[in-house]
C-alpha cells in the first residue's frame, strides 16, 4: 500500500480500517478510475483493451523499476512483518 499511496491515505486506510466509495477512493488517487456499477465491466474491458498492444517486456520492466523496494521484500527469505 505504501508504494501507491500518499502517505496520508495509506496511514488513514491501514490504521482505521476506512473504506472508501469510488468517488473517494478516486478522490484520494487509490484509483485510476470511478464509474457507476453498471459501467463496471464495459469499462474494465475497454481499459484493458486499449492496453493491449502496450503489454509485453517495457511495461514489465517498468513495473519492478516503480516497484523495486516492494518486490525485495517480497522475495526476501527473511520475515519482515515485523
Amino acid at each position: 500500500m505504501q508504494a501507491r499511496l500518499t502517505p496520508q491515505t495509506a496511514h488513514e486506510a491501514m490504521t482505521t480500517g476506512r473504506r472508501y466509495g469510488g468517488t473517494e477512493a478516486l478522490a484520494a488517487a487509490i484509483v485510476d478510475h470511478a464509474v457507476d456499477e453498471e459501467s463496471v465491466r464495459t469499462t474494465a474491458v475497454d481499459l484493458a483493451r486499449s492496453m493491449t498492444g502496450k503489454a509485453g517486456p517495457t511495461v514489465g520492466t517498468i513495473k519492478v523499476r516503480m516497484y523495486e523496494r516492494v518486490l525485495e521484500l517480497l522475495r526476501s527469505p527473511d520475515d519482515h512483518r515485523g
